[in-house]
């Protein structure tokens, strides 16, 4: 019976964040679609874009038909977009009240 609780106890940690489950799943399942896309949402929620996209990317070379995946790399692409472009506008900002 302890053993059993200490069981339950360990995975419970695995389900403290979507983070920690999806990446869990991922590890398991490597060759699986859904686990990366899931795991590239959640990074996605942390705004880990980066690592995000590589999981988007991942789901797609694992299963072309996943339609979602095809969605969230654009998405995250374009948020790098602006990012990146608010940074530079605001860098140059700076530089002139100077």
């Amino acid at each position: 019976m302890l053993l059993f609780s200490f069981w339950t106890f360990e995975r419970n940690k695995v389900w403290s964040d979507k983070i920690t489950l999806w990446g869990d799943c991922v590890a398991k399942s490597p060759g699986k679609a859904r686990p990366h896309n899931n795991l590239g949402v959640a990074l996605d929620d942390r705004n880990r874009t980066d690592e995000a996209v590589d999981h988007f990317r991942q789901t797609i070379a694992i299963d072309p038909q996943f339609a979602e995946a095809y969605n969230n790399p654009g998405t995250e692409k374009a948020k790098l977009s602006f990012l990146s472009t608010q940074r530079m506008l605001n860098t140059r900002k700076s530089r002139s009240k100077q």
